[in-house]
């Protein structure tokens, strides 16, 4: 049954995306940074980078699983800037509470490269973790926690919700 909500179509668009997405993320990077000083220069490296990750498959997987995430992001700072601005706490203001510009550029970079880390581990995750254990098998976790024999996804969760890991993160956050 169609319904107004569905986006399955957009699948289909998914290489699209991901080629203007990486596209657009190197341009920007390499105009912002100014490294060869010349936009058309910039132009053909992006477009260079951009044909060699949408010739892997691996790698459009892993740009299609990063950018609805730095699109949350990107919008969520864009609600706290709106919704602050309404109450009229100014730009400046939310920058020094995350620390100044330094401070602000950290969190940023951190949670870029939480996001990255997934999004690489979601791409090449279980390609590494088959050529480490031979092929698949079934998860078990042992008696010192280790965990083998898991699929990819499974793993992770295995490992994250282990009582030492959980024990540890709690203690950092204490400690923070």
């Amino acid at each position: 049954m169609a319904t107004v909500l569905d986006l399955s179509v957009l699948k289909f668009f998914s290489p699209v995306f991901s080629w203007l997405l990486s596209f657009l993320l190197v341009y920007g990077f390499l105009e912002v940074t100014n490294v060869f000083k010349n936009r058309g220069v910039h132009a053909m490296i992006a477009l260079a980078f951009t044909l060699m990750v949408s010739v892997s498959s691996t790698a459009t997987l892993a740009v299609a699983s990063m950018a609805p995430w730095f699109m949350i992001i990107i919008f969520f700072i864009f609600m706290i800037y709106l919704i602050s601005n309404f109450m009229g706490i100014g730009g400046g203001d939310i920058v020094g509470a995350l620390g100044g510009k330094t401070g602000a550029a950290w969190w940023i970079l951190i949670i870029g490269f939480i996001i990255l880390a997934a999004g690489l581990s979601n791409a090449f995750g279980q390609q590494l973790l088959q050529a480490r254990q031979g092929g698949n098998q079934t998860a078990t976790t042992g008696t010192d926690g280790s965990v083998s024999g898991a699929g990819h996804g499974q793993a992770v969760l295995l490992t994250f919700t282990n009582p030492k890991i959980l024990g540890m993160i709690l203690l950092l956050l204490r400690a923070i």
